[in-house]
């Protein structure tokens, strides 16, 4: 193929967006919406149960005995995976000029980064990060209206944010670390390092006109480039240290307690930062958000009760 793979991972809200509309300013990047396309293909290899109208899990379970039945069938299930996204990837752009790169952003690509990267072994990887608490709270705002987002987003944390940390200690893979607050701080420099990344020119116009890039389809998040007519440090900032009240700050210490501080660390998080700021919780919201966790939580339980009739589902459906 005569264009490269390039892959943007990171959670929801870090900033992902913005890095697709400045990159698809390239003369060398073609860029098109979210396409969700290589989640539910990859997704069969995982324990998790999702819904549809065929029964889902029977039929998750027979594709994956099926394909575990001869070591090579898995092999060939990927490679072709790789060879028509490539194949389509490659028809994609209308633009006359000679590219090197098809940038891909779909932020759940974290849900199957093992597969991702046996089906993809010579794409290049930008990881992005931002810090935790930041991301919530701007979860928060932005889709629950000022709510504890954490039940409703808790597989990005649990899941998505540990395999973003894997990948960011995973020497086998070509990949370069950007952390939002320092693109943020100096958009140029940080920029500059993802040209030299992908051996292609910087662009002045990848600061002066991102938002002009035209990214078909309908599908990511364009909330943030709303607010964002320019890259200034202070338009990164998120007041987050209001939102959290005891139970939020229960959920989070978890969270980050599970990750443990030395993976909270390696990918750029300021562990002191965030142990000085959240110790002292307030009591903002509290009864709101003990309610809407037990709202999260009931509903479960009797979807899973009465609707899959006590059958095994995720545990972050309808989270």
């Amino acid at each position: 193929m005569e264009n490269s793979l390039l892959f943007l991972l990171s959670l929801p809200r870090s900033g992902s967006t913005l890095v697709q509309q400045m990159l698809g300013c390239s003369s060398k990047v073609h860029t098109e919406a979210e396409t969700w396309m290589l989640l539910p293909l990859l997704y069969i290899f995982q324990n998790d149960s999702t819904l549809s109208d065929f029964w889902y899990t029977n039929g998750q379970q027979a594709i994956s005995e099926f394909l575990a039945r001869k070591k090579s069938r898995k092999e060939i299930y990927l490679s072709r995976i790789s060879e028509m996204f490539e194949e389509l990837t490659e028809i994609g752009s209308s633009r006359k000029q000679p590219l090197r790169y098809f940038l891909e952003k779909t932020p759940r690509n974290l849900l199957v980064k093992d597969e991702l990267l046996e089906a993809f072994p010579h794409a290049k990887y930008i990881l992005l990060t931002r810090e935790p608490i930041s991301i919530l709270s701007s979860m928060s705002k932005t889709w629950c209206r000022g709510r504890w987002a954490y039940e409703r987003y808790r597989i990005d944390f649990e899941i998505g944010l540990p395999n973003l940390i894997s990948l960011l200690n995973n020497k086998l893979i070509d990949s370069l670390h950007i952390r939002f607050e320092n693109l943020m701080a100096d958009p140029i420099t940080e920029l500059k390092r993802i040209c030299v990344f992908l051996g292609i020119p910087y662009e002045d116009k990848m600061i002066e006109s991102f938002r002009e890039t035209n990214v078909k389809g309908s599908t990511g998040d364009k909330t943030g480039l709303q607010a964002f007519s320019s890259v200034e440090p202070s338009r990164g900032q998120t007041n987050w240290k209001h939102l959290c009240n005891s139970v939020r700050r229960k959920q989070f210490c978890e969270m980050v307690s599970n990750l443990g501080k030395e993976a909270y660390v390696s990918a750029g998080f300021d562990f002191d930062e965030y142990t000085r700021n959240i110790s002292n919780p307030r009591q903002e919201r509290l009864l709101t958000d003990m309610a809407y966790l037990s709202k999260h939580r009931l509903k479960k339980f009797f979807f899973q009760r009465f609707v899959m009739d006590g059958k095994r589902i995720s545990p972050y459906l309808y989270g």
